[in-house]
């Protein structure tokens, strides 16, 4: 059988001037400077997107449980506080919401959660998401879903790049801004 090549069977090897095929020291450690450049801009990216996700679950599950809050008074008639705090303590002093909060049904109209007044809900830490109110460090829905007082909440990742309002109106509504309510910047810390 004749072989396809003139010169006999075909052989690859190695170009002689090249050396083996291998690749230099300075290719490698060029191809290496390129990876290591790529790997960290992806981790950046990767980083700011898992924040940019907690910002989103916290502001998500505070504008539900405000919805929530609003949607029982109505229905139940009743005022119904939410404030920061566990159902172990109740509401805890001072403006700091990301350790959690509690919303319960306030009969007796005190602002803190107490014997036989009952737990409609309970969020706990947002990890990574400060989240702070004004004073009183709480926000209560009347009968017909009015809030008293009204205003906002600050939320701001922990690096303050990434930072949302949740904005409560008098009329009990919310709504989700990247600015505070007079157009400003959200202030974090």
């Amino acid at each position: 059988m004749a072989s396809p090549h003139p010169s006999g069977p075909l052989h690859l090897q190695a170009n002689p001037k090249k050396g083996n095929g291998g690749f230099t020291l300075l290719e490698l450690i060029f191809t290496l400077t390129i990876l290591a450049v790529a790997g960290l801009a992806g981790t950046n990216v990767y980083r700011d997107a898992i924040i940019a996700n907690q910002l989103h679950r916290a502001t998500s599950t505070l504008v539900h449980d405000l919805a929530l809050g609003r949607l029982e008074a109505v229905r139940r008639a009743t005022r119904i506080t939410l404030c920061p705090g566990d159902p172990e303590i109740g509401c805890t002093r001072g403006p700091d919401w990301e350790t959690g909060w509690i919303g319960f049904a306030d009969r007796n109209h005190d602002h803190s959660l107490s014997a036989g007044e009952e737990l409609i809900l309970h969020s706990a830490t947002k990890r990574g998401v400060s989240i702070a109110w004004r004073k009183p460090e709480r926000v209560s829905f009347n009968a017909i879903g009015g809030a008293w007082p009204n205003g906002h909440f600050r939320l701001c990742a922990k690096n303050a790049q990434q930072r949302r309002a949740v904005i409560v109106h008098l009329t009990g509504r919310t709504r989700v801004s990247a600015r505070a309510p007079g157009g400003g910047q959200i202030r974090c810390g």
